[in-house]
């Protein structure tokens, strides 16, 4: 099943944009004919609408970056990054809404995701990467409660200090309990916490604070997750691909190799999150 649903996606991925090519709605058509064996119909539909909205960002974001004169003028009437941000949310919205409830209708299977930035601190090198990563899991695992346990707590570094928590309650624990109480921690509070849970050891310009609550406290599953993380990797990784394709001279001379780069670590992801 994982590998159906991972086909869809990345069919869905590669048909927006395309949609007057026959031969990509033909495999769209098949790939969906093929989840329908084994997946509920409404699912199909939920999965469908997240990737394409996050195909639809990820071809905004990367219009935004480019700075050729008459394409950063038209960006400064059209604002591809306002928009690219707004399908990303209305994704995250479908994920939080319609994705979540239909495929974890368990809540001793539910978790809490949370997206924070902390500064003051070099998180990109591995050393005190490994050290924030600790102070931030028992900071959390401390102000959420629930039973929460700090080595329980799942750490992805998105890069720039941003990261994403994955908390689980403990045993007998509730994960709305959770989700409020660390929707509760006032950033001041938390930045304590985490200030106070890093070695001395830390190099910081400054002090070691908590700067932004990225994404609140939200609901999840490991379901729901994988789902949304092979939609979000999957759209990343046909738009590298695109881009590769048509760099032509670029990749040979190696300007492009960021896209190869790119792909890989993308369908890593994918993979990791459909074996």
């Amino acid at each position: 099943k994982n590998d159906v649903v991972r086909q869809l996606i990345l069919s869905q991925c590669r048909l927006v944009g395309n949609e007057a090519d026959t031969f990509l709605v033909r495999d769209m058509a098949f790939a969906e004919r093929r989840a329908q064996l084994g997946v509920d119909q409404d699912l199909i539909e939920i999965i469908k609408a997240i990737a394409a909205k996050c195909m639809a960002s990820s071809a905004l974001c990367r219009y935004s970056d480019r700075k050729q004169p008459f394409i950063f003028a038209y960006n400064l009437l059209s604002m591809p990054s306002m928009r690219s941000r707004k399908l990303r949310a209305d994704a995250e919205r479908i994920r939080n809404e319609e994705l979540f409830p239909l495929v974890s209708p368990d809540p001793l299977m539910w978790k809490v995701n949370v997206v924070l930035t902390v500064l003051g601190v070099d998180c990109e090198h591995p050393r005190y990467q490994a050290d924030v990563g600790q102070a931030v899991r028992s900071a959390l695992a401390a102000s959420g409660g629930q039973g929460a346990q700090a080595d329980d707590v799942e750490l992805e570094f998105w890069g720039g200090g941003t990261m994403s928590a994955i908390i689980a309650p403990g045993a007998g624990g509730s994960a709305e309990a959770l989700r409020d109480a660390v929707d509760g921690i006032p950033l001041s509070a938390l930045s304590a916490a985490v200030a106070e849970n890093c070695p001395k050891s830390v190099f910081a310009v400054g002090k070691v604070y908590v700067s932004e609550i990225n994404e609140p406290p939200m609901l999840m599953s490991d379901r729901s997750h994988a789902i949304f993380k092979v939609c979000v990797h999957g759209a990343w990784l046909e738009q590298n691909t695109q881009d590769w394709d048509g760099a032509q001279s670029a990749a040979i001379t190696g300007a492009a190799q960021g896209y190869k780069v790119s792909m890989a670590g993308d369908k890593k992801i994918v993979d990791t999150f459909t074996p």
